[in-house]
C-alpha cells in the first residue's frame, strides 16, 4: 500500500505549490511499479495521472484555504494492483507580503537605499513578489537609478531586501521621492496593504546653492562680485564649484551674474534644479 511522504492525512497547514510524495509499491525489487493518481476538490477525487513512474505528483498551483483529496493505486509489471485509502488537506495563504513601511528615508550621498520587503500570515513553502522603482520627483538616471526585480522567498523566510541606489549630484536641491512598488505575488501568497511606499531622498546639506559661487551656503552681493571677476578674469579662482553653474557650462558667466542679481534684489525665487 502506498503512504503519504510528509504530508499528513487532514494536514490544514498546506502550501498551495505542494507536491504530492508517497512510499510503496511492489516489495519485489524485479517488478516494475506505475501510479495511477487521483486528485481534486471532491471526496472520490478523480484520476489525473495514469501509468506515472515517479512516487511525487506535483498538482500545480492550488486555490488557498481550499479541501483537497487525493489518493494513489500502484499497478506492477505482472497485473498486481494495490489500492490506497483517500488523503485529504487544506491549503493554507502561504504568506502575505508587503513593504515593512510606507515611508523609507536616504540621505543623497548615503549611495544607496536598502528597502525592506515582509512576509507575515505564513512562511510555508518559497513564494516571490515583483517590485519596481517609479519616477516621482526624483529623476532616473539624475538623481537614482531605476531598478525592477523578483524577491524570492524561501520556506521559513519572512524578510527580503532590495536596494535602490543614489546619485548624488553635488547641487543644493529640495528633497526628492521615489516611488516604490509591489506586484504580481506566486506561489499562493497575496499581497497585504502596503503595496506602494515611497522613498525620500533627503539633500545632501553640503551641496552647493545655485549662484553660490564662494560655496558660503548663501547667495549674496559677494556671490555677485566674484562672479563679475571671473568674468573679468580678475581672479586666479579656476575651479568652479558645480552646483553655482546654472546653465551647466563650465563656468561662470553672464546667465549665472543675471540670476545672482535678480536674486538678491528679490526679482526671482532661488533656482529649482530638475
Amino acid at each position: 500500500m502506498c503512504l503519504p511522504r510528509r504530508l499528513l492525512d487532514g494536514e490544514e497547514k498546506v502550501a498551495p505549490n505542494v507536491v504530492l510524495k508517497w512510499e510503496g509499491g511492489d516489495p519485489d525489487p524485479d517488478e516494475t511499479v506505475a501510479y495511477d493518481v487521483y486528485f481534486g476538490k471532491n471526496q472520490d477525487p478523480p484520476l489525473m495521472a495514469e501509468g506515472h513512474e515517479e512516487s511525487s505528483y506535483a498538482p500545480g498551483e492550488l486555490i488557498i484555504k481550499t479541501n483537497y483529496y487525493w489518493k494513489v493505486v500502484s499497478r506492477d509489471s505482472h497485473g498486481g494492483v494495490t489500492e490506497g485509502p483517500v488523503w485529504a488537506f487544506t491549503t493554507l495563504i502561504p504568506g502575505v507580503i508587503q513593504f515593512a513601511e510606507e515611508n523609507y528615508t536616504a540621505l543623497e550621498s548615503d549611495g544607496t537605499a536598502v528597502i525592506t520587503v515582509s512576509r507575515s500570515d505564513g512562511s510555508q513553502g518559497q513564494v516571490s513578489v515583483d517590485y519596481e522603482t517609479v519616477e516621482g520627483t526624483a529623476k532616473p538616471d539624475l538623481d537614482y537609478v531605476h531598478t525592477s526585480g523578483t524577491l524570492v522567498f524561501e520556506d521559513g523566510e519572512t524578510e527580503k531586501t532590495f536596494t535602490v541606489q543614489l546619485i548624488d549630484d553635488l547641487r543644493a536641491e529640495p528633497d526628492e521621492t521615489v516611488e516604490l512598488v509591489l506586484r504580481d505575488p506566486q506561489g499562493g501568497a497575496i499581497l497585504g496593504t502596503i503595496t506602494t511606499a515611497t522613498l525620500t531622498i533627503i539633500d545632501d546639506p553640503t551641496d552647493v546653492i545655485a549662484g553660490d559661487v564662494n560655496n558660503d551656503k548663501t547667495v549674496d552681493l559677494a556671490d555677485l562680485i566674484l562672479a563679475l571677476q571671473l568674468m573679468s578674469n580678475m581672479t586666479g579662482i579656476t575651479y568652479v564649484f558645480e552646483g553655482a553653474d546654472i546653465n551647466d557650462d563650465g563656468r561662470i558667466g553672464i546667465e549665472e551674474v543675471l540670476y545672482i542679481l535678480q536674486f538678491v534684489s528679490g526679482m526671482r525665487e532661488a533656482h529649482v534644479w530638475p
